[in-house]
């Protein structure tokens, strides 16, 4: 568990250590990577570190919260045109590519998958409009399997090279959704 007091200078160093991390991922494995690694890298001490993090794996778990906060708080639902929000989301999601990579290429799929589950249960909050109303299990169904979606979209991407666009992404899930109407039908 993270423990991150609200103050900015606790937020600001999280953040160095979180990008430490992100820099030492892409030399080695998360099981190789070590404090003294991040420490090497940032100058923040042991001390430090462990009052804000348990571990290197809270430090994941930290990116992806901060992630999926600021993302739902940069959001803004278009009224008007309610077809373009899901590349928009799409968009900001991939602005964490170097995040997401770092988990995807250290099979933390549970964290892409918490990161999503928290965003859309954040986005509802918005708007009862974007989930229809439903009872609760159906509800943490929808929600489940969008956030499994999620993760899926995330390592094709990432296996692709990162290429496509977050409109491209979504007119392929638009065919995705075309199988599974047929499939449910």
């Amino acid at each position: 568990m993270y423990h991150i007091k609200s103050d900015r200078r606790s937020r600001r160093t999280a953040e160095e250590i979180g990008n430490g991390l992100l820099r030492c991922l892409k030399e080695k494995p998360l099981s190789c990577v070590t404090v003294t690694d991040i420490h090497r890298l940032t100058n923040i001490s042991r001390a430090t570190f462990y009052r804000l993090f348990d571990n290197i794996d809270d430090i994941l778990e930290y990116l992806c919260d901060t992630a999926s906060r600021e993302e739902f708080e940069r959001t803004e639902l278009p009224e008007d045109d309610p077809e373009h929000l899901f590349p928009r989301l799409l968009a900001q999601g991939l602005e964490n590519h170097d995040l997401f990579q770092a988990l995807i290429s250290n099979g933390r799929y549970d964290l892409i998958f918490r990161y999503a589950d928290r965003r859309y249960r954040l986005m509802q909050s918005l708007s009862d409009d974007l989930i229809p109303e439903m009872d609760d299990r159906s509800y943490d169904y929808v929600i489940s399997a969008m956030a499994m979606n999620m993760v899926s979209t995330m390592v094709i991407w990432h296996r692709r090279g990162c290429v496509d666009t977050p409109e491209e992404i979504a007119r392929c899930m638009v065919e995705y959704l075309k199988v599974m109407n047929r499939l449910m039908n």
